[in-house]
């Protein structure tokens, strides 16, 4: 088995080509899967064992092409023609805040946990309060 820094490299770089051709040929499936190649990229780099101080921008970067990539479909659709309101600047600026102080919290969390509590414990507590806060967003 290949180790998981060349799976990780291999899903960047797929991902990367699946977000160019996705959103040049304005195919929403294929820039999802880019974007989920990308995520995939990130969590195979995690298992690796890189340091936190590296994952977490990486985490938040993942993120924001996910959100970006797929809302500038939305954002099409939405504008039919029309120029960019201001409102979608709005939205870029707000999640890329909002996921930065999340990174900044996960790394103070991880920086003072200093007893030991169960890392797959506290990231299923994210990943509950990040669906929680996704369904309550509607």
């Amino acid at each position: 088995m290949a180790p998981l820094s060349t799976l990780s490299l291999a899903a960047s770089v797929i991902g990367v080509v699946g977000l160019a051709v996705g959103l040049t040929r304005h195919v929403r499936l294929v820039t999802g899967l880019g974007a989920a190649a990308v995520i995939g990229a990130v969590i195979a780099t995690a298992f690796a064992g890189v340091a936190v101080e590296r994952l977490l921008p990486a985490v938040v970067g993942s993120v924001l092409v996910w959100e970006f990539a797929l809302g500038a479909f939305t954002a099409e659709t939405e504008l039919d023609g029309g120029s960019v309101e201001r409102a979608e600047f709005l939205h870029v600026a707000i999640v890329t805040v909002v996921a930065s102080l999340v990174a900044l919290v996960a790394y103070v969390t991880y920086e003072t946990l200093t007893v030991g509590v169960s890392l797959p414990g506290a990231a299923l507590l994210v990943v509950a309060a990040t669906a929680l806060a996704l369904g309550l967003r509607d």
